[in-house]
């Protein structure tokens, strides 16, 4: 049996903040290995949302893809050097999936997919970035400074992605690291697990 599911961003209308803790963190596992896939390769998405992000259900295994790549673009050569930066000059203001930099109109690196895919993480828990750009702006900005205000203590690891791609920019040069990471600081659970799911008037949806 085969079915296409929904996207993350349907899932989250359902079931506003209600994705559970082990599928929060399968979630992040196989999300943060597509953008080591995509990095190590020379590339950095620069869209990723719940949106782009598609649930698919296959001989009763549930698993995530990353679509759209047309935005995508290559930072580095086939030798591994780094490329000029690239901006585009669009107002990323109002886009709640990107960082502080992309919205100041600095040219986006890897931390920044690393970013996009936090706050993704947050808003899967039922966070909001607010409704306006300056919302959105201040909101992040409070979240690299003090973000114990903003999540709970048992979503702090969510934060230490965050600090390890972007203060410590690992994101640059140590993808494989900041998954590394994660898994170490959880040993105990097993982020190759299936995800958890139950199907409703055949659409696919995580518990």
């Amino acid at each position: 049996m085969s079915m296409e599911g929904c996207n993350l961003r349907d899932i989250g209308k359902q079931t506003p903040g209600r994705l559970s803790f082990n599928n929060l963190m399968r979630v992040a596992y196989t999300l943060g290995n597509t953008l080591c896939y995509i990095h190590d390769r020379g590339f950095i998405h620069r869209d990723l949302k719940a949106d782009n992000v598609v649930v698919t259900f296959s001989n009763e295994v549930c698993t995530l893809k990353l679509i759209d790549f047309g935005k995508a673009i290559r930072i580095k050569d086939q030798n591994g050097n780094q490329l000029p930066g690239h901006q585009d000059g669009i107002d990323y203001s109002r886009c709640s999936q990107h960082s502080v930099n992309v919205i100041l109109g600095i040219a986006p690196t890897q931390n920044d997919d690393w970013s996009s895919l936090v706050y993704l993480l947050m808003k899967m828990r039922g966070f909001s970035w607010g409704d306006t750009a300056e919302e959105m702006l201040d909101l992040k900005v409070q979240f690299e400074n003090d973000p114990k205000d903003m999540i709970a203590q048992d979503m702090m690891w969510m934060r230490q992605i965050y600090r390890n791609a972007v203060n410590e920019d690992m994101g640059r040069e140590n993808n494989r690291g900041i998954v590394d990471k994660l898994v170490q600081a959880h040993e105990h659970f097993d982020f190759q697990s299936m995800i958890e799911y139950i199907i409703v008037d055949g659409h696919v949806l995580l518990e």
